[in-house]
């Protein structure tokens, strides 16, 4: 095998968050997983947790410390792994189990060195939020302790030989730091990657194709591997959308959210209710930060979209810049393998990014680059979330983001009261974040970060409705960054929430939407195409063709015309639209991708055309005899698996594949499926994963449902539970009064001094 596929393999393991195990995953019975579940913690009173039947926590503490402490022991308990793996991402561990293979991953990851700003966030956070913190870490390693004792094996650490460890503050800031990677970064690797090509000739035509590039599968191994760990951790896409009290059925505020990440398995979020003196909210939390990401309390809703906020930049260094750098030497322990020692070199500018192996071709054509990002700087995220779920109303909301920094986010709140807003969650990097390069000159630095307060913000539109899914904030006259979404899903979902008043269901039906206004667009552009070409024409109500073509032709050209631009499994005009640009992309020699980016094929065709209308006219023809070899009974038939990425290894895949759901949805559609079409076949990898949606007029009007389950434990009977939901389009509904909770199954964790007392016959 050579080392590109090699690297291919890798790619598949890293993005899966799993293991080189050659056997399928163990079994596991719900009743070995409560007996690991600790009976006594480090806590002040007595801890309540309620499961349901689908492994969803409510957590119910009498101070906000057990709080906390009750969400460690959630989070160790159904995501111990992941946790773990997570850390060793973040910490560049990677080739101590998968070898060679990650060696420069490593390196680059301790160059990048995501949790440099823990020490200095830890010494800055707010007192309360640093005493929370501090419980959450001893719920945490509590669990874990009891783990060990009970001789827990999960199944992934094992198999990589991977000793769980116990967790301090620091580690846990440094993993909120992996959360908050700026997806910019996945455009500096394109710049930097394209052989044969000056990095800023690549950056201008990157800028200059903006929101039309969504693939990386043109990146050269290594850096995809990288892109793609970014991306599987990150909240890179999202939609969210609130709208007030006059289109909602109830007559108060709703919002409906969900979150685009990596397909694999164990998702990223978990669904968890919380209560306390101080908090009463239910959404979504990740492993590793203790508040939750999105959701509603009884005040407030909340959700967000990645904003693409450029909080990142590439500073060119001069000699003079290397010979006053700093240098530290790491060992990277590599599985198999030699160690490997490393200098890390750091400026004034950042760490020097050009050192990484990953990037050797640029440095040799002389390219000495360091990295400069704002979440290298410290700031206090965890207590603008702690301030979120004791919120109000929105505007309190709003104000809760003073010590928030990474990563940019466009959050949109509702509030019982009636308002709904849309503020832009950034650091703005003074004096402005936008460079007509690549590099910046070390003049051109940044000199400090403005404070999302003094960012615009919207409150209250005329038409009732917030709506962000990636796209441009238009409405703001302040330039945060350079690539973004097109708005086609966030004009849809605008669209959509106009034929109300809407309920609960009519929210889920919206977030199921398969149609895209770009496959619409694109399907007219291919007919156009094949009209200039002499290959099609419309007279009066349907197609005339030329004297050229077929009865056979005849047929696919209806099949286009007839086409709304929806891709809804079973229809027809799907599978012909993009068997035809995936012809012509192919002639282009384009990397595989899918009709919706049909933008840069036909600027492709457009310069044939200017050469040769034959070769023009030929490469239509082409297309069109790939569309005429189509079954007459096929039918577009996308198919997401559910599984851990290691089902699409050779061999030893099937075991790791729990099902394959026939699924609607595009790149660009409210039902996102990020998919690539070859060789007649879809490849999805890339989408929504998780839904939300809550009514402000009752707090147990909440309704949530997961990509798979709550289990990071494969096998167990809530791994993959709520797949059958998903595919129905069904939530499941998560109240926020306790006394709602009559049928969840209660366990109570008592304070360790109680177990003291009980040992001691008390």
């Amino acid at each position: 095998m050579d080392m590109r596929n090699l690297f291919g393999l890798l790619f598949v393991f890293l993005l899966s968050g799993c293991s080189l195990i050659v056997t399928g995953p163990e079994s596991f019975e719900q009743s070995q997983r409560d007996a690991l579940l600790p009976q006594f913690a480090p806590l002040e009173g007595p801890l309540r947790i309620y499961w349901n039947e689908h492994r969803i926590p409510f957590i119910e503490a009498e101070s906000e410390a057990d709080l906390a402490v009750g969400i460690g022991i959630v989070h160790a308990h159904l995501r111990g792994a992941q946790l773990e793996l997570f850390r060793r991402v973040v910490r560049g561990r990677l080739a101590e189990s998968f070898g060679p293979l990650a060696a420069d991953i490593d390196h680059t990851l301790r160059i990048m060195e995501l949790g440099r700003a823990s020490a200095a966030i830890l010494a800055d956070m707010d007192p309360e939020t640093r005493n929370y913190l501090e419980s959450y870490v001893k719920g945490l390693n509590h669990t874990l302790k009891r783990q060990k004792e009970q001789g827990l094996k999960w199944p992934v650490l094992e198999a990589l030989d991977i000793e769980p460890q116990y967790w301090s503050t620091e580690d846990v800031v440094a993993v909120w730091r992996l959360f908050s990677a700026d997806v910019n970064w996945f455009r500096f690797y394109q710049a930097l990657s394209v052989e044969g090509q000056d990095p800023e000739q690549s950056w201008r035509e990157l800028r200059r194709r903006s929101s039309t590039v969504s693939t990386f599968r043109n990146l050269p191994q290594k850096q995809r591997v990288l892109a793609g760990v970014f991306l599987t951790l990150s909240r890179s896409g999202s939609n969210s959308m609130v709208i007030d009290g006059r289109h909602s059925a109830s007559g108060r505020p709703m919002i409906a959210s969900d979150p685009h990440v990596g397909l694999a398995l164990p998702s990223l979020w978990i669904i968890m209710g919380l209560k306390s003196p101080e908090v009463e909210a239910v959404g979504f939390t990740i492993p590793g930060l203790p508040v939750l990401a999105l959701g509603r309390s009884r005040y407030i809703a909340w959700g967000g979209t990645n904003m693409w906020g450029l909080s990142s930049a590439l500073i060119r260094l001069a000699p003079e810049d290397l010979e006053e750098a700093s240098e530290r030497i790491e060992n990277v322990s590599i599985a198999y393998w030699p160690d490997r020692e490393i200098t890390v070199r750091n400026t004034i500018y950042g760490p020097v990014l050009s050192d990484s192996p990953v990037f050797d071709d640029v440095r040799g054509e002389g390219y000495e680059f360091a990295f400069s990002w704002a979440g290298h700087q410290p700031s206090d995220e965890l207590t603008t979330y702690r301030k979120i779920l004791r919120a109000r109303n929105c505007e309190e909301f709003r104000k809760a983001f003073r010590t928030w920094a990474v990563s940019a986010q466009n959050y949109l709140c509702a509030d019982y009261d009636g308002n709904i807003e849309h503020i832009l969650a950034y650091a703005r990097p003074y004096p402005g974040p936008i460079s007509e390069s690549l590099f910046r000159s070390t003049q051109q630095k940044w000199s400090g970060f403005e404070s999302p307060l003094k960012l615009p913000f919207r409150r209250n539109p005329e038409s009732g409705i917030l709506a962000s899914a990636n796209d441009e904030p238009e409405w703001s006259d302040v330039t945060v960054g350079l690539f973004f979404s097109p708005a086609v899903r966030k004009q849809r979902m605008e669209k959509l929430a106009q034929n109300g008043p809407l309920s609960a269901q009519d929210l889920m039906a919206l977030q199921k939407d398969a149609c895209s206004a770009l496959a619409q667009e694109g399907r007219q552009q291919l007919l156009d195409a094949f009209e200039q070409a002499r290959l099609y024409h419309e007279q009066g109500s349907g197609p005339s063709l030329s004297m050229q073509i077929s009865g056979e032709d005849a047929a696919i050209f209806q099949d286009l015309k007839s086409w709304d631009g929806c891709y809804r499994n079973g229809s027809r005009g799907p599978l012909v639209y993009e068997t035809i640009y995936a012809s012509l992309r192919e002639q282009l020699d384009m990397e595989p991708a899918n009709g919706e980016m049909w933008m840069e094929v036909l600027d492709g065709m457009n310069g044939i055309r200017k050469n040769s209308e034959a070769r023009f006219r030929q490469m239509l023809q082409s297309a069109l005899g790939e569309a005429r070899g189509l079954e007459q009974d096929a039918k577009w038939n996308m198919k997401t698996p559910v599984a851990h990425l290691l089902g699409s290894v050779p061999l030893i895949g099937g075991a790791w594949v729990l099902d394959q759901l026939a699924e609607d949805g595009a790149n660009h559609t409210i039902y996102k499926r990020g998919f690539v079409f070859e060789d007649g076949e879809t490849r999805v990898s890339y989408g929504a994963n998780a839904r939300h949606i809550s009514d402000l007029a009752d707090p147990d009007e909440n309704y949530f449902v997961l990509f798979g389950g709550q289990d990071g434990i494969m096998q167990s009977p809530t791994t993959t539970d709520q797949v059958e939901l998903w595919k129905q389009g069904s939530m499941i509904r998560v109240p926020l009064n306790t006394y709602r909770l009559d049928s969840w199954k209660l366990t109570i964790i008592e304070p360790q001094g109680a177990r003291a007392s009980t040992e001691n016959g008390g």
